[in-house]
């Protein structure tokens, strides 16, 4: 279960004043100081949907793909809104590189890789298992000296993938950022006191290489496709007003820098009693990103995934205590620990998968991090292992408040 603790830093951000440099500066700081922070943009107004123009007491924060983390109740909200792609460089990063990313698109998939393809496939045909998510991890270290930069990895993200949210939150281990175009959940309160809700069915890949139309008429993706709408509308159930959950006859697609996928929106209206962290704790994993049937795909992924997911894949966002809120999906995602990134990739298997196919996938999707990490010099004094970017102070008056923000009682989240 995740944790509710204190918070010295909240930063929302929209892509719709000129704030955006010292938000940007106050979160930087923050993350180097090793204290909880948080950056969300996302490129519809789903912040200020949700969050409306008040500074309603919110949670924020991060829960792991296996659950736990931590919420933090923030002293403060900060916002800003930019109105081109000119965002500013922070003076402590003036010096920040891309990092040259070798690809392994063509590199032969491991026999570890192949041997949990076949097994799945042999689920599959036995009729224990519909789908299951694979997903596997890369480390990049970056070049003596130097250490990877939260912010300006964040800013990458953002220029170059336009249409997505783009986050960046302090975990147990470094900063988690990424650029997901998967919504988990949205939900906000109405005037009359009930909760509309709405999620993203994302599932079904092709490169931009492949037409989209081949995309919609592909057997194999629609299946897959429509293993996550099931999964989803089976979970969204118990939840929501008898007759109120929509759902497209048909999937759309969903055009990304590299990659094709197929889309289908759902929209419902909760239950009354019902809250938005009992929809994702009832949500997550979806078979997006773990399985159906879902006990079967975790005892999968613990067998066959060489590594722990961390918060790869989890719910990032936040909620205020109203019930309004939203959570996007933890993938397209790279961890930032010092002079080290580990990035993340997973494909859906299904029946028809081929291991080749799905582990050039999976490094398609690890190239949309792994393309945007951005390094900087260590200061003098530091260790590239303890550095999660290069400290600059926020400037004096409403940020340095935010800096010295109240504690707030350790508490766990209430389902």
């Amino acid at each position: 279960m995740p944790r509710l603790t204190s918070a010295k830093c909240f930063v929302v951000y929209e892509v719709v004043n000129n704030s955006l440099e010292r938000l940007l500066a106050s979160f930087h700081a923050t993350a180097a100081a090793g204290e909880p922070a948080f950056l969300l943009a996302t490129p519809d107004g789903a912040v200020r949907a949700a969050l409306g123009e008040g500074d309603a007491p919110i949670r924020v924060g991060a829960m792991g793909y296996d659950g736990g983390g931590s919420f933090w109740r923030p002293a403060a909200l900060l916002r800003a809104r930019i109105e081109s792609d000119d965002t500013p460089r922070l003076s402590g990063a003036s010096s920040a590189s891309p990092m040259p990313l070798a690809p392994d698109g063509d590199a032969v998939p491991t026999a570890a890789w192949c041997e949990a393809v076949a097994a799945a496939l042999s689920a599959f045909e036995s009729g224990r298992a519909r789908k299951v998510v694979l997903a596997r991890h890369r480390t990049v270290d970056a070049p003596a000296g130097r250490a990877f930069d939260a912010v300006e990895t964040w800013q990458a993200l953002r220029r170059a993938n336009p249409g997505v949210s783009v986050f960046a939150v302090t975990v147990p281990g470094g900063v988690f950022v990424g650029a997901t175009p998967e919504r988990l959940v949205a939900a906000r309160r109405g005037a009359d006191g009930a909760i509309d809700m709405e999620a993203d069915a994302l599932a079904g890949t092709a490169p931009l290489s492949v037409s989209g139309d081949a995309l919609l008429a592909n057997p194999k993706e629609r299946a897959e496709h429509a293993a996550v709408v099931d999964g989803l509308c089976a979970a969204l159930s118990p939840l929501v007003d008898p007759g109120s959950l929509e759902v497209p006859s048909g999937p759309t697609l969903r055009r990304l820098p590299t990659l094709w996928h197929l889309h289908t929106p759902l929209r419902a209206r909760l239950r009354p009693g019902v809250t938005l962290i009992d929809v994702v704790l009832a949500l997550h994993p979806t078979p997006a990103v773990g399985g159906t049937p879902r006990e079967f795909a975790t005892r999968f992924q613990r067998h066959h995934e060489a590594f722990d997911r961390g918060p790869y894949a989890g719910p990032v966002g936040f909620l205020d205590d109203s019930g309004d809120g939203l959570f996007v999906v933890g993938i397209r995602s790279a961890l930032l620990s010092g002079a080290r990134a580990t990035l993340y990739g997973g494909c859906g298997l299904v029946v028809g998968s081929e291991a080749g196919a799905e582990w050039r996938e999976t490094s398609l999707k690890m190239e949309t991090a792994g393309r945007c990490l951005r390094w900087v010099e260590t200061p003098p004094g530091c260790r590239p292992t303890d550095t999660v970017g290069t400290p600059s102070a926020p400037e004096p008056g409403r940020l340095g408040a935010v800096a010295a923000s109240t504690s707030v009682e350790r508490k766990s989240v209430s389902p």
